[in-house]
């Protein structure tokens, strides 16, 4: 960053993926702000591009050299690329069940001052899928992380479950596209299925985390509790929801053409 400085060279940081949650936990037992980045640290960068406000408290402090444009990997326009990019799938399993696509989240571990801390549940999150497993309802496609480390051995043998190990064979999008309802826990890559107009539901339960999306995202599709999943679950007509908030402020899509604004803003800076 610095010799960029002395260089006079252009450096711009540009967001990779998005994140529902800035470490606040909700206990407040231990502060994990520092997992996300502090953009007053970044004074040597020319433009640091963010897709919102909200993320990293930036109303409580002014800084010129970032630009909120909105989050180029989950907008609207990626999402219609995307359709004509990959294959759509057609059928995974021979019968009329409800399709559900559970979605898996990094190690289940952090590590802080040589002491790790727990930041999923997986008992919690295979209660889920044990549940799930035992209905006559349900096909479940599991999309696995490469750094997951939750046992799905006792689902490998199901008949109506699909273990998606990488993006080698299905993309998490192109399985978004294709199931009914989705799954997750604080993983961004709910954002497919809310921008695709799907039916989710995200396990609170199944984290630490204080979500920041709370405001924006319906409450119908947050799952506080085991018990709340059950009954969302079981009345998934409750699941329909309008997101547009969401969309509009947290994903930073209010102006629409994101990609666009990207591009333009690449250019002429």
């Amino acid at each position: 960053e610095k010799l960029s400085y002395k260089l006079n060279l252009r450096l711009i940081s540009v967001p990779h993926g998005i994140t529902l949650h800035n470490g606040q936990l909700k206990d407040k037992s231990l502060n994990m702000r520092f997992i996300l980045p502090d953009l007053r640290d970044y004074k040597y960068y020319k433009s640091v591009i963010f897709y919102n406000h909200i993320s990293l408290d930036m109303n409580n402090y002014i800084l010129p050299n970032v630009k909120i444009l909105g989050t180029a990997r989950y907008c609207k326009e990626w999402i219609n690329v995307q359709k004509e990019f990959y294959q759509k799938i057609e059928n995974l399993f021979n019968n009329n069940k409800i399709n559900i696509l559970i979605l898996l989240e990094k190690s289940n571990y952090i590590k802080i001052n040589n002491k790790y801390h727990k930041v999923l549940d997986d008992e919690k999150i295979n209660q889920v899928i044990e549940y799930l497993s035992l209905s006559d309802k349900y096909n479940l496609i599991i999309k696995n992380h490469p750094s997951s480390i939750i046992d799905l051995s006792n689902f490998n043998n199901k008949n109506n479950i699909l273990v998606v190990e990488n993006d080698n064979k299905y993309t998490t999008f192109q399985l978004t596209n294709y199931v009914d309802l989705i799954i997750g826990v604080k993983s961004g890559a709910i954002c497919d299925s809310i921008l695709l107009d799907k039916l989710f539901i995200l396990l609170d339960f199944c984290h630490p985390y204080e979500l920041i999306i709370h405001k924006d995202l319906n409450k119908n599709n947050i799952a506080f509790s085991f018990d709340d999943f059950i009954d969302k679950i079981n009345n998934i007509k409750i699941l329909k929801n309008d997101n547009s908030s969401f969309v509009n402020n947290y994903l930073g899509a209010k102006n629409s053409n994101v990609l666009n604004n990207y591009s333009n803003f690449l250019v002429n800076s």
